[in-house]
């Protein structure tokens, strides 16, 4: 089965047809999932925040940027899979 967008296969998964490999930040909290295995090596990776060059020096944007790093730094462990922790 194929599905083109995460919410549809998150969706898919929960209703029972399955197993997949999504973001944490999908499943966390919601019942209808557990943590199966640590997550692959492979999947893992750094998350970016980008801005235009122009934009650098913006103060606007640069006030977005720090409070998004915040958030995602305060939430860390709905992006992060605990290492070793599976069913």
């Amino acid at each position: 089965m194929t599905a083109d967008s995460p919410m549809t296969v998150r969706e898919i998964v929960a209703n029972g047809a399955g197993a997949t490999v999504m973001p944490c930040f999908l499943a966390s909290g919601d019942p209808r999932f557990e943590l199966l295995e640590p997550m692959p090596a492979r999947f893992k990776s750094d998350l970016w925040l980008l801005t235009h060059a122009n934009l650098r020096d913006s103060a606007r944007i640069a006030a977005f940027m720090q409070h998004v790093s915040e958030c995602v730094r305060a939430e860390r462990s709905r992006f992060v899979a605990p290492e070793g922790e599976a069913s």
